[in-house]
C-alpha cells in the first residue's frame, strides 16, 4: 500500500511535458528574424546613444553638441537651444540637395510652446518636420 502513495505523489508532482521538443515556436514561410542594423555601417551613420555633451554613433564617433545627421555625413549645426532654431538655422535643411523628405528635430527640452514653435518655423519654409524631444527622436 504504501508503494502506490508514493507512485500516486510521484505522478502528481511530476509536471506534463509535450512531445514535441527542441522545436521553434515557428518554422513555416514568412519566418521573422530580428537585424540590428546599427551594428551594419553598410546601412549608413545611426546614433547608438546620446547624453549632454553630444551623440555616439554605430560607427565608433563622438560628435560634441548639437548635429544633423545623414546617411554617409554628419555636420555640426550651431544650435545650443530650441530658442536657437530660428528661420536662419533652419535654412540649411532647405539648401540640401537631394532634398530633404522629412526634418526630425530633437529639443532639449518637451515644452509644447518650443515644439510648435520650430514646428512653424520649419513649415513656413516649407519642409515637413517632426519636433520631439531627443529621447523620443532616438527612440
Amino acid at each position: 500500500m504504501l508503494s502506490v502513495i508514493r507512485r500516486a505523489t510521484l505522478r502528481a508532482s511530476t509536471p506534463v511535458l509535450s512531445g514535441v521538443r527542441g522545436k521553434a515556436a515557428y518554422e513555416g514561410e514568412g519566418k521573422t528574424t530580428v537585424r540590428v542594423i546599427n551594428q551594419e555601417y553598410d546601412a549608413g551613420l545611426m546614433i547608438d546613444s546620446y547624453a549632454t555633451y553630444g551623440f555616439k554613433l554605430n560607427n565608433g564617433l563622438t560628435v560634441l553638441g548639437p548635429m544633423a545627421i545623414f546617411p554617409r555625413t554628419v555636420m555640426s549645426w550651431q544650435v545650443t537651444a530650441a530658442e536657437e532654431v530660428t528661420e536662419q538655422s533652419l535654412k540649411l535643411f532647405r539648401l540640401l540637395e537631394p532634398r530633404i523628405d522629412l526634418l526630425v528635430v530633437g529639443l532639449e527640452t518637451g515644452e509644447r510652446a518650443a515644439q510648435e514653435g520650430v514646428l512653424r518655423l520649419a513649415r513656413a519654409l516649407g519642409l515637413n518636420a517632426e519636433v520631439l524631444p531627443t529621447e523620443h527622436v532616438l527612440l
